[in-house]
């Protein structure tokens, strides 16, 4: 990023050449443009500005055609799956009336855990070696399900034993909370999927957090009715940012290609931005909705507080390599399989890597392709990004092959996306906060000044899910219109900005479970005095010292 400076002082811009405007939208992902077409469905006369540092809308949602017949099936390389407790996307999906489709999910699964053996199971419950590692596995997601529903989701740290939490990671707990080595690697595989990083390298707060923004533990996990991959999206998900984009084309102009590296907020509130391309805009407000890790990566005039500081600067991106297998048929629904595959990693296949590179696979078929979508995540995903594209497309089939069989040779095609490599995003597909500073993770939706803040990281709902880009990006865009159109605004969305602005109170904390003795105790106690008061006649004179 370029920065403009002066003797290591950061000089002031030359505003004469600068574009004027009401709102600057920072970020073309989903959460810009939910921030930008919200701004203008409450006021079409408003002037907005998009800027995407990037050659393309939609950030961490990509959608591509796989073949080149381009009236073949989109894949998503990007965010994949919806769920109808998604109340914002659904909205959506609906509005533009974009189908969805329910996650394949009948027949036959894999898992494999435990030193790479493969096990399969067709029920709901799965195959992890034995009944007590199976009854371990649930008595350790009921625990965190308890866990994760006694965190404020809007001040987190402030939560019954925050920061106690806060200090741990999550595979410190899971060591400390379950016996069974399936378990912890069926958690791993759902982490390094879900997170790009492994359990050893979050928060447990922060795991909880999320969790909690999700509705829960399984919701945020499964891909069953109700879960947060219930559904994939028929067109790609690309289909939702295209939409949106074709909705506001008219009112809002769209750059593409323009890094902001400068943002210097003036004593009158203007904001003025500079871009890497030598643009300037002038604006009265600013929507910010790129990741923390990117922001951080701005110059800011003047410095941002603190505590917003500390939590740019104490995120990482997660990372996920995400593959698609297309086949002529499909072969796994032909011999029982659902497609779904969980695994620790496997039998090691090179020297530097701790095991094969597959986390997760499931079917992504439709009628005009079929496709096996796959995810290398966390540790594996660093450690096989370092490899030749050969070496990683052997590696990848031969683990199909080791848990299916030998058709998984049998594709057209394997496209892989390592998000490492994206422009202006460097990973996938969330920011995680460091283990110990969740205290100042609310900080990232706290407006400063006349600038805010969205992105899914920001979010309160689905966080790091397409449903929180959109419910951040518009709470946002809410923020700006109560101080430059307070009118336009409802009383139901008026309510929804009380909820951020006001103080909240403490969670209560959970009365403990009664005991006998916590009822029998006051009772002996009134029976004793009752006792001695009939008998004070008949015994006092043992009371009374002889003189």
């Amino acid at each position: 990023h370029f920065y403009k400076r002066h003797k290591n002082k950061q000089t002031q811009m030359d505003e004469s050449s600068s574009d004027d405007c009401d709102v600057v939208v920072v970020g073309g992902g989903l959460s810009g443009l939910a921030a930008a077409r919200t701004l203008i469905q409450h006021d079409s006369s408003l002037r907005v500005t998009l800027l995407e540092a990037n050659d393309r809308l939609g950030g961490r949602v990509l959608s591509v055609n796989i073949e080149e017949d381009e009236k073949g099936k989109r894949f998503d390389l990007g965010a994949h799956w919806v769920g109808r407790s998604q109340s914002n996307i659904m909205s959506l999906l609906e509005e533009f009336n974009i189908r969805m489709l329910p996650q394949f999910l009948a027949g036959t699964k894999v898992m494999q855990t435990g030193g790479g053996k493969v096990r399969t199971y067709n029920s709901v419950l799965p195959n992890v070696g034995s009944w007590l590692a199976l009854l371990d596995l649930g008595w350790t997601l009921s625990k965190l399900e308890k866990l994760a529903s006694k965190v404020n989701i809007l001040d987190p740290y402030g939560s019954k034993g925050g920061s106690e939490l806060d200090a741990i990671t999550v595979h410190s707990w899971v060591k400390s909370n379950s016996r069974y080595a399936a378990v912890k690697d069926i958690l791993t595989a759902a982490f390094r999927c879900t997170f790009g990083v492994d359990p050893s390298q979050m928060s447990m707060l922060f795991f909880l957090t999320v969790s909690k923004s999700a509705g829960g533990v399984e919701v945020l996990f499964e891909s069953t009715e109700g879960s947060g991959q219930e559904f994939t999206v028929e067109n790609g998900t690309a289909s939702i940012v295209e939409s949106i984009a074709q909705d506001i084309e008219k009112d809002v102009n769209i750059l593409l290609g323009q890094a902001v590296n400068t943002v210097e907020q003036n004593d009158d509130g203007s904001i003025c931005i500079m871009t890497s391309a030598g643009r300037i805009m002038k604006c009265r407000r600013m929507i910010v909705c790129v990741p923390p890790t990117q922001q951080a990566k701005i110059m800011w005039a003047p410095a941002m507080p603190s505590k917003k500081k500390f939590a740019m600067q104490s995120s990482q991106m997660g990372l996920l390599i995400k593959f698609l297998a297309v086949y002529p048929k499909p072969y796994w629904k032909e011999m029982g399989y659902s497609g779904e595959i969980v695994s620790n990693g496997g039998t090691p296949v090179s020297q530097d890597c701790e095991g094969s590179p597959i986390c997760i696979t499931f079917d992504d078929s439709h009628e005009n392709g079929f496709a096996l979508v796959g995810f290398i995540g966390g540790k594996l995903a660093v450690q096989w990004a370092e490899k030749s594209q050969k070496l990683m497309e052997d590696a990848i089939l031969d683990h199909l092959a080791e848990c299916f069989g030998s058709w998984a040779y049998e594709n057209t095609s394997l496209t892989i996306k390592n998000w490492a490599t994206e422009p202006f995003i460097e990973g996938s597909p969330i920011c995680v906060p460091n283990v110990g500073t969740m205290q100042a993770f609310a900080a990232l939706r706290t407006p400063v000044g006349n600038i805010h803040f969205g992105g899914t990281e920001a979010a309160t709902a689905w966080i790091g899910y397409m449903e929180g880009a959109v419910q951040s990006g518009t709470r946002a865009a809410l923020e700006v219109l109560q101080h430059i159109k307070p009118q336009s605004l409802s009383a139901t969305e008026l309510m929804e900005l009380q909820k951020y602005s006001s103080k909240q109170s403490p969670v209560p904390e959970d009365s403990p479970p009664l005991s006998k003795w916590t009822l029998l105790a006051p009772l002996l106690c009134v029976t004793g005095i009752v006792v001695a008061f009939n008998l004070r006649d008949k015994w006092s004179h043992c009371f009374i010292p002889f003189r």
